[in-house]
C-alpha cells in the first residue's frame, strides 16, 4: 500500500495542477507578508492621525485662549 501511495503522489506531483498549487502557495505567502506590512503602516498612520488631531485641538484651544485674553 505504501508503494502505491508513493506512486500516486509522484503522479500528482507531475501534473500541472500541482505546479499551479505550488505557485499559488508561494503567492499566498507573499501576499500575507505584504498584508502584514500594510497593516503595520496603517497602524502607524492611525497613531499619526490621532496625534495630528490632538495637535489641532491644542492649536484651537490656544487660539481660543488668546482670543479670550484679548477680548477680556
Amino acid at each position: 500500500m505504501d508503494a502505491h501511495v508513493q506512486a500516486v503522489e509522484t503522479q500528482i506531483r507531475e501534473t500541472p495542477g500541482y505546479s499551479q498549487a505550488l505557485t499559488l502557495l508561494d503567492e499566498e505567502a507573499r501576499l500575507q507578508f505584504l498584508l502584514r506590512e500594510i497593516e503595520g503602516q496603517l497602524e502607524s498612520l492611525g497613531v499619526a492621525g490621532k496625534l495630528a488631531r490632538i495637535d489641532r485641538l491644542r492649536q484651537s484651544l490656544a487660539a481660543s485662549a488668546r482670543s479670550a485674553v484679548q477680548s477680556g
